[in-house]
């Protein structure tokens, strides 16, 4: 719904006379990708995998598509000495042949496809990590650092920096906002969350 919720407003706000932009957020980083994708497309081909509890491991038509393109592709050998890179080219897999191809199925279009991975690699994450550290909008607590989300009408505040040093999605988001507003100087920023992603609104 998203897809074509944006699709219809970017076409009535540009008849309307206004300089739009249309961006697909990609979440190709990150532990879903990295280490649960990963686990789903060895799990698929049979090769052992540790799983937590209360982990969740993907299943469904799709991942048997995407693990049976990978083995293919690079073979059972690299998948089973693969780490996160296998996470990683299952993403990839994903957004060409199933979300890139029906965006153009329907006709949803987007100017730019934007990597949350593309946020580590420029070291962007780090340099806004700086950045909030430095104004005293985090804090050590339960080996975890917090953001005071809670400063700004959120109802409890939230981890951004787990005990292992790891970020958390929402580090990538605040990366993502300084780079729309900072960096690429825009002015307004209309975002469509999933329906599971409801909780984003106060932190956002």
């Amino acid at each position: 719904r998203g897809g074509f919720s944006g699709d219809t407003l970017a076409e009535i706000l540009e008849m309307a006379g206004y300089d739009t932009h249309r961006e697909y957020y990609i979440n190709d980083a990150g532990n879903q990708v990295k280490n649960i994708l990963t686990k789903s497309v060895k799990k698929q081909l049979g090769v052992e995998v540790q799983e937590k509890e209360g982990e969740e491991i993907y299943q469904g038509e799709y991942i048997e598509y995407v693990a049976g393109k990978i083995k293919k592709k690079k073979g059972i050998g690299w998948v089973e000495k693969g780490k996160s890179e296998v996470g990683v080219l299952a993403a990839d897999i994903i957004l060409s042949d199933f979300i890139k191809k029906d965006c153009r199925k329907f006709g949803i279009r987007y100017d730019v496809w934007f990597s949350e991975e593309s946020l580590f690699k420029r070291k962007l994450i780090e340099k806004v990590w700086q950045k909030i550290v430095k104004k005293n909008l985090v804090y050590e607590k339960d080996e975890a650092y917090w953001l005071k989300t809670t400063k700004f009408g959120d109802d409890k505040d939230r981890v951004v920096r787990t005990k292992d040093g790891d970020f958390t999605y929402l580090m990538s988001d605040i990366a993502l906002l300084y780079d729309r507003f900072v960096m690429r100087k825009f002015q307004e920023v209309i975002v469509f969350v999933g329906a599971d992603h409801h909780g984003y609104i106060n932190r956002w």
